[in-house]
């Protein structure tokens, strides 16, 4: 499999760019590629560039940008996740999965069951580590774009600003189902709760701004597998994981 790496500046065709040292080091020191070799790079504005490995700069590895690739690997269903902050590996497990299966924007929620707490410099520090585990998605699962994380907020925050088709997971007393849609919808807010789950007055909360519950079964899932079965059903529902496509 060709390796891909997210560049967040301009590319052209023909030019010369070189990579920091952490993906240089991912070239040469893991995969221990050498000139001549094939790769492919984007910059998150959709579509991507075939490139070939240059040169070496001392540690730094140089590009030649190839041949535009429009490629487009988008669902047509507009994600955005608003996920209550669960602890250490289980949050970047979320982020991961969630951009393989084709989240647009997640925003990590501080809930009264949560048991986490950031000061500013922690919570700006832990963005940028989910922002480094999206675009590391993005670069495996072959998207040309990469979600947006955003600064962790109050649930408040969150419901005040939510658009489109809404939706809480929790465990209801309803069926594992959708509702029933009349038209095709294109933009879709996801709330998933902590390992202890919403409290009654934030369910409450969330179901006068417009939220529907969503039910996932009868069993308690944690609440990275929630993300997963949640949006692996918007995705069957909605988006680009249909039946039709396994026939």
């Amino acid at each position: 499999m060709i390796l891909r790496i997210f560049y967040p500046y301009s590319l052209q065709r023909g030019r010369l760019i070189t990579l920091d040292e952490a993906n240089s080091h991912h070239i040469f020191g893991v995969l221990r590629l050498n000139v001549g070799d094939p790769l492919q790079i984007f910059n998150g504005e959709g579509g991507a560039y075939s490139a070939i490995l240059h040169s070496r700069q001392k540690k730094l590895a140089v590009l030649e940008i190839k041949e535009f690739l429009p490629i487009e690997r988008e669902s047509p269903l507009h994600i955005h996740l608003g996920q209550a902050i669960s602890r250490g590996e289980r949050m970047d497990f979320t982020v991961q999965k969630s951009v393989e299966l084709g989240i647009n924007r997640i925003t990590p929620l501080f809930t009264q069951r949560c048991g986490v707490s950031f000061n500013a410099s922690r919570a700006e520090n832990r963005v940028q580590h989910w922002q480094k585990i999206a675009i590391s998605a993005s670069e495996q699962c072959g998207r040309c774009r990469v979600p947006l994380v955003d600064s962790p907020q109050s649930l408040e925050s969150f419901l005040a600003e939510a658009t489109g088709l809404k939706f809480i997971c929790s465990v209801f007393e309803t069926p594992p189902l959708l509702p029933s849609l009349d038209k095709p919808v294109a933009n879709v807010t996801l709330l998933i709760g902590p390992e202890g789950g919403f409290s009654p007055q934030e369910i409450h909360q969330a179901q006068l701004a417009g939220f529907y519950p969503l039910s996932l079964g009868p069993r308690i899932l944690r609440t990275e597998t929630a993300a997963i079965v949640a949006l692996t059903l918007l995705q069957s529902r909605c988006g680009d994981i249909r039946s039709e496509n396994f026939a």
